[in-house]
């Protein structure tokens, strides 16, 4: 007989732990190996940690939180649609430390569900986003034991785990998945949440096959990576290169055909209430408000110091991108799959897994991959492809859809097209939804990058800095006032604290007269000057001083003549409604470091 799992938190059951990594040390309580549902389809995977700063337990504060108050934070390692197991802070994929370490630093309390997965008999769709709920209402039903505030639950992922953020998030306390939620044994309390993070969702599968044909059609180059075994049973990848054939090339032809239809069919607006729409020929105004983004990532790009000079298919004029090639850009980014991309006629992707069932290990979720496919090959329900889907859920009435979202998809990421990120974004704000959303320049198929920027956004849309919001941190002229200063040290030098850093941190107006300067104990003399330079050279430069660096590093040393400029890293500016309102300079550390703690402080203001 299948055991019957509790609901009730244990407060009792916990162990309590430290780790550090690159330099900052974390205390925590971990409640461990909670089995979220009553009646789990795989207890050994429907399981959830909970970590809670051990300071709080002292009765004092964490950062800007105490135990009641700390928002909690909900990362899934689901990749490709797998089964994920519960995770734990530790080291991270693209920083030293993953999400659940950075957030626990910041003061918040991190639960960590695992999920079932495509692979397991029971883990097809929707059990994924079904787990991801049902630990949500396990949170807010034990919401007066469990620390934090369950009424602020953000969620994060990455790829397929980008996805299923997005996914709960759009579908909160929609009844089509109450079914399953019973049958698990689920809580009874809701689960929606208050705000998602997604880094490159491989999402709206049902269309994305159509979307990345409108994209790579025509371009019948790709690349891939091919993974092998040595001698010695390591995997090894290596990159392949080659053609599409006849075959793939009219399957390209037909698909991009198609797309117009579909994206026509979503009546999306941009920002200025313009209908968002494509020809037959894939060309319109939804094809340049994608590659609008593009140039605002190269933009960004420039405005940070990275050197476009060598990229033919960008346009410079004084200094700012003009315009893209976007042709060019496309086959720069290069095409990885080939089409159909996610449904594949062959039944051989991994989407094609998640929409299996016990009879067929994998299904087709389109009529054409169906159509175009091997003879006797069958289709998924389609309420199990509805439910994988947020555009379906996306400010209905039966949703209670998140207000927040932050949505990032790499610049030269091709494991789905630019415009799945784009439609997803849009929908999002034309139905009233707040959204930040950018594609970061030359970053692959990857999350959790910029963790410091991720949780000043949380922080933000969370309220934590309410407080200091109640008073106008600019004047009119988008000067810097002192209160606004004083609380960029202070910012500067809690993170340099985190590092280990002794610095110095200087603010200027935005004509680079100093307006405040504190030197921690233990910083060097020579770093009062330093850091003036470097806050005087951003402001003047309207860029980060690491600009001027880099100049001079790729030979033009006639910079180091330029009166009062400092060309070394750790200058940043710092902008208010697109106008140069001062600079922040920081010098103590590696240049590296003082650029680190400067971006975090000056983060704080980002728009």
């Amino acid at each position: 007989m299948a055991t019957t799992y509790s609901l009730e938190f244990d407060s009792s059951s916990y162990q309590d732990k430290e780790q550090t990594i690159d330099g900052i040390t974390i205390a925590y309580r971990a409640f461990e190996d909670i089995v979220y549902v009553a009646n789990p389809a795989n207890p050994d995977r429907q399981k959830l940690n909970i970590f809670v700063p051990l300071s709080y337990y002292d009765n004092t504060k964490s950062g800007k939180f105490d135990l009641h108050s700390a928002p909690i934070f909900l990362p899934n390692d689901v990749g490709g649609y797998m089964p994920a197991a519960a995770g734990e802070p530790g080291p991270g994929w693209n920083s030293p430390m993953n999400a659940a370490f950075y957030a626990l630093s910041e003061g918040y309390v991190v639960a960590y569900p695992g999920v079932r997965g495509r692979t397991e008999e029971n883990g097809k769709a929707p059990a994924a986003i079904v787990d991801l709920k049902a630990a949500v209402r396990y949170l807010r039903y034990n919401d007066k034991t469990i620390p934090g505030d369950s009424e602020k639950v953000i969620s994060n992922g990455t790829s397929a785990g980008g996805a299923l953020s997005a996914l709960l998030a759009a579908t909160g306390n929609n009844s089509d998945y109450s079914a399953f939620l019973d049958e698990l044994g689920a809580a009874p309390a809701r689960d929606d949440i208050y705000a998602a993070s997604a880094y490159c969702p491989i999402t709206n599968l049902d269309n994305s096959d159509t979307a990345y044909e409108w994209l790579f059609n025509g371009y019948n180059e790709f690349e891939h990576m091919r993974f092998t075994r040595s001698a010695d049973g390591s995997r090894v990848g290596e990159k392949v290169s080659s053609t599409l054939d006849d075959s793939q090339i009219d399957l390209s032809n037909e698909l991009a055909a198609l797309f117009p239809a579909y994206l026509n069919s979503l009546h999306l607006e941009d920002g200025h209430g313009n209908a968002l729409t494509l020809e037959a020929d894939g060309t319109g105004s939804f094809a340049d408000h994608v590659k609008q983004y593009v140039i605002d990532s190269a933009q960004t790009a420039l405005s940070d110091g990275v050197s476009l000079d060598k990229i033919k298919w960008i346009e410079l004029q004084d200094g700012k991108v003009a315009d893209i090639d976007f042709p060019a850009y496309v086959a720069y980014a290069t095409r990885k799959k080939t089409p159909p991309a996610f449904d594949s006629t062959k039944l051989d992707t991994p989407e094609n897994q998640l929409f299996g069932n016990k009879q067929n290990e994998y299904q087709h979720f389109t009529r054409f991959s169906l159509s175009h496919g091997t003879e006797g090959s069958s289709l998924a329900a389609a309420d199990r492809i509805k439910l994988m889907n947020p555009m379906n859920y996306i400010g209905t009435e039966t949703s209670d859809t998140a207000p927040f979202w932050r949505i990032r998809h790499g610049a030269i990421d091709r494991d789905t097209s630019l415009a799945i990120p784009v439609i997803l974004a849009t929908r999002l704000r034309n139905t009233g939804y707040e959204v930040d959303f950018t594609l970061p320049w030359d970053v692959p198929h990857s999350g959790d990058y910029d963790l410091p920027q991720l949780f000043n956004w949380i922080e933000k849309v969370t309220g934590a800095n309410e407080a200091s919001a109640s008073k106008p941190l600019f004047e009119k002229q988008f000067s810097l006032n002192l209160e606004a200063t004083q609380m960029l040290i202070s910012a500067a030098q809690s993170k340099a604290e985190q590092m280990g850093a002794k610095i110095s941190a200087a603010v200027v107006d935005r004509s680079g007269n100093l307006i405040a300067f504190e030197r921690m104990d233990g910083a060097s003399l020579v770093t009062i000057e330093v850091a003036i330079g470097k806050a005087n050279t951003a402001a003047q430069l309207g860029a980060p001083s690491s600009l001027f660096e880099n100049m001079i590093n790729e030979g033009q040393t006639a910079m180091l003549t330029v009166p009062g400029i400092v060309p070394l890293q750790g200058g940043i500016p710092i902008y208010h409604q697109g106008s140069l309102a001062g600079a922040i300079g920081i010098s103590g550390s590696s240049g590296e470091n003082d650029n680190l703690i400067a971006s975090e402080a000056a983060s704080f203001f980002a728009e």
